[in-house]
C-alpha cells in the first residue's frame, strides 16, 4: 500500500484526519459536500511547491488526497523535467512494472501527461498540466498535480481559470476589486488603492506599484506585524506566464503604525535591466496580498485571473514561515517560529527544534533540551518521531544523554510500524545496537537496510562506512 502524505491512511475517519492535521498546525479552511462524502480544502501543510490541498472523503473515510503544486518562475520544460525525476523516484520505490502512462484528456487546450503507479488498491499519480485560454492565444500556465487515491485516477478537474471571476470561494471573500476602498468583510486590513506607475527609461523596465493599506480596526494587536507581499508575473517568448526574475524591492513610505496615517503606503518596485527588444520576458501583471499572523486579510490582482492561475494561500502556518526563514538563512527566527508551532502541537516543529538544540542552530547548543523535544514528539508514536528520538539517543556525543537500550526500543517500534520497509529506520536500529555493544546485530541490520529500495549512491556509501565502523567495534557519534 502507498500511504498518502503526512501519515494519513485510507479509511481514516474525518475526526481522525482532523486530529492529525492539528498536530501539523494545518487547518481545514472549507468543507464542501460531494455526494456520499465531502471535500476539504486544507491550508498549512508543507510539501514542495504546494499551492492547494484537497482531502476527499466517502462514507466518512479518507478516499483521496490531491496536491496542486506550482514552482516559482519554472518554465514548462522545468515541469517536464520534474515529472521525469519523479518517475525515476517512484519507479525505484514501487517498481517500474507498477507504472502506467497517463494521457491527456483529449481537449485541445488541456495538454496533460504523467504517470500512475498501483500498489494493491492504492493509486499514486503525478500529472504535468499545461493550460491556455484558447487555441488562438499563446499564453499558458503550468502546474503539477500529485494525487493519492483508492480508485483509478481521473484527469484533474479544470475550472474556468482564465476568467477574472475568482474561482475559489475562500479567496473570493478576500478579493478586492479596484473599486473597493474598505477591507473585506471579516478583515482588519485591506488594500484601499493600487496604482502601477511606469518609470522605465531606455535600457531598463522600471515599474512602481503604489499600495495604500488601510486599517479598519482599533483592536488589532500590533498592526506593524502585517506582511505585504507582491508577486509580479512575466510572459516568456513562448507565452508561458511565470513569476518574474526581475529585481523586486519594498519601501514603506511612512511609519506603518497606522496611528498618524491611515491608510499607510508601500511602494513595491520592479526593475529589469535591458530593453524589451532584447529581453524574452514581458511584464504581465501582479498579485498583491496582505497577511496578519499568517492569515490572508486582502488580495488584489491585475489582471484578476492571476489568482485563479496561481492560487493564493489563505493561511500560512508558523511552521511554513520557519521553513522560509531557514531558506533565507535566518536560523534564530526559524527557531522562534518552530517553538511557536511546537507549542501549537506541530510534531515536525518539535523534531526540527530538537535538531536546532542538538546542533546549535539559531539557539545555544543544549543536548538536554534536544532530548526533551525529541521525547515530546515521540509521545505521538509516529514512526518518524520515534526514529528521530532513537537516532539521537544512540548517537549523541553527550554521555549523560545517550541510552542504547531506549534507542533500540524506539527504533524497533518505528520499524514495526512501517513493516520493516523503511531503510532509514533499520539504519537507526543498527546504530542503536552498536551503542549497546552488539556489533554483530548492528552489521546484520545495516546490511538488511542496504537491501531496501530508495537508496542513492551517497547514502549507500555512508551506510557501508558505518558497517566498516561496526566491524571495528565502534559506535556512531554525532
Amino acid at each position: 500500500m502507498i500511504d498518502p502524505p503526512f501519515d494519513f491512511h485510507w479509511g481514516d475517519s474525518t475526526a481522525h484526519v482532523e486530529a492529525l492535521l492539528g498536530y501539523s498546525t494545518a487547518e481545514v479552511m472549507m468543507r464542501t459536500a460531494t455526494g456520499q462524502g465531502e471535500t476539504w480544502t486544507v491550508e498549512g501543510l508543507t510539501y514542495p511547491g504546494l499551492k492547494q490541498a484537497l482531502f476527499s472523503f466517502e462514507r466518512n473515510g479518507l478516499a483521496s488526497v490531491e496536491l496542486l503544486c506550482q514552482y516559482d518562475a519554472w518554465t514548462a520544460d522545468q515541469y517536464r523535467s520534474r515529472l521525469e525525476t519523479l518517475r525515476l523516484v517512484f519507479d525505484n520505490l514501487y517498481g517500474e512494472r507498477q507504472r502506467t502512462r497517463s494521457r491527456n484528456s483529449g481537449q485541445p487546450n488541456d495538454p496533460r501527461n504523467g504517470y500512475t503507479w498501483q500498489v494493491g488498491n492504492t493509486y499514486l499519480s503525478v500529472v504535468y498540466r499545461s493550460s491556455s485560454p484558447s487555441e488562438n492565444k499563446r499564453t499558458g500556465v503550468s502546474d503539477l498535480v500529485v494525487r493519492y487515491d483508492t480508485k483509478p485516477p481521473t484527469a484533474p478537474a479544470q475550472t474556468e481559470r482564465w476568467s477574472d471571476n475568482v474561482v475559489s470561494p475562500l479567496l473570493a471573500q478576500k478579493f478586492q476589486s479596484k473599486d473597493d476602498t474598505d477591507p473585506p468583510e471579516g478583515s482588519d486590513l485591506g488594500i484601499s488603492q493600487a496604482k502601477l506607475l511606469n518609470t522605465s527609461i531606455q535600457g531598463e523596465t522600471a515599474l512602481s506599484l503604489q499600495l495604500a493599506v488601510k486599517l479598519d480596526s482599533d483592536s488589532l494587536p500590533d498592526p506593524t506585524k502585517a506582511v505585504v507581499a507582491v508577486n509580479f508575473y512575466d510572459t516568456l517568448a513562448d507565452g508561458e506566464i511565470v513569476l518574474t526574475d526581475a529585481e523586486v524591492n519594498y519601501d514603506w513610505q511612512s511609519r506603518r503604525d497606522w496611528k498618524q496615517n491611515n491608510p499607510e503606503t508601500i511602494a513595491v518596485g520592479y526593475l529589469r535591466q535591458g530593453s524589451n527588444a532584447r529581453s524574452p520576458r514581458k511584464y504581465f501583471g501582479y498579485v498583491a496580498t496582505v497577511y496578519f499572523d499568517g492569515r490572508l486579510e486582502s488580495v488584489r490582482a491585475e489582471p484578476g485571473m492571476l489568482v485563479n492561475l496561481f492560487p493564493v494561500r489563505t493561511f500560512i502556518s508558523p511552521f511554513e514561515n520557519a521553513q522560509a526563514a531557514i531558506e533565507r538563512g535566518d536560523y534564530p527566527m526559524a527557531a522562534r517560529l518552530y517553538r511557536t508551532a511546537a507549542e501549537q502541537g506541530n510534531l515536525f516543529a518539535l523534531e526540527n527544534l530538537a535538531w536546532f538544540y542538538a546542533n546549535g542552530k539559531g539557539v545555544a547548543k543544549d543536548a538536554r533540551q534536544a532530548a526533551m523535544a525529541y521525547e515530546r514528539a515521540a509521545l505521538q508514536n509516529t514512526p518518524r518521531a520515534l526514529n528521530s528520538l532513537a537516532w539521537f539517543l544512540a548517537t549523541c556525543s553527550d554521555d549523560n544523554i545517550r541510552n542504547g537500550v531506549e534507542a533500540v526500543g524506539h527504533a524497533t517500534k518505528a520499524c514495526e510500524l512501517t513493516y520493516w520497509q523503511e531503510w532509514k529506520y533499520i539504519d537507526t536500529l543498527a546504530a542503536a545496537w552498536a551503542e549497546n555493544g552488539d556489533f554483530k546485530r548492528a552489521i546484520e541490520y545495516e546490511q538488511e537496510a542496504l537491501q531496501l529500495k530508495g537508496l542513492d549512491d551517497e547514502t549507500r556509501t555512508k551506510m557501508e562506512d558505518r558497517i566498516a565502523l561496526y566491524r571495528k567495534r565502534q559506535p556512531v557519534r554525532e
